[in-house]
């Protein structure tokens, strides 16, 4: 695998929008094509942006089962009403 060590530019096309992405050892980058501002993110926060949606989804379905295995009611569910 080739290792990132300066910045790369590439173009790519969203919904019929002509976007430069630009990544870097450090961030990538986002912007719309021949604008300054876009969308930054540096790979760390985009790395614990993951991770931390990952935990989420985990304690959900954790407390989802939990609440079966009881034979508890789900909160705002209908039954038995």
């Amino acid at each position: 695998m080739t290792k990132l060590d300066k910045p790369r530019r590439r173009e790519v096309e969203i919904d019929s929008t002509i976007c430069t992405l630009m990544l870097s050892p450090y961030k990538l980058k986002l912007t719309p094509k021949d604008h300054r501002r876009g969308i930054e993110v540096s790979w760390s926060a985009l790395l614990n942006m993951q991770v931390r949606e990952r935990l989420l989804r985990r304690r959900r379905s954790w407390s989802e089962s939990s609440l079966r295995y009881r034979g508890e009611k789900f909160p705002g569910s209908q039954c038995g009403r």
